[in-house]
């Protein structure tokens, strides 16, 4: 299970529920704005399952132009 956000709240949740499941996890590390890192990542992972939880949440956050780069073509560069 390849997992997107595995440090935030919910993914070490996840992640552990997984693992004691005797799921193998594997997190992606780094930037998910970084299109290439990623696309290797999960070639290299070769995942059955793909969970993207990695995003930004808070609506007071002062940079608006972070929630297009993280949460739309974040994700954009999972699929």
């Amino acid at each position: 299970v390849f997992i997107t956000g595995a440090n935030g709240f919910t993914g070490r949740l996840l992640k552990n529920t997984l693992e004691l499941s005797g799921f193998k996890v594997i997190p992606l590390v780094g930037d998910i704005t970084q299109k290439q890192s990623v696309q290797e990542q999960i070639l290299a992972a070769n995942p059955d399952w793909v969970i993207h939880l990695a995003a930004l949440s808070l609506i007071n956050h002062t940079q608006a132009e972070d929630f297009y780069k993280i949460n739309l073509f974040g994700t954009l560069n999972i699929l």
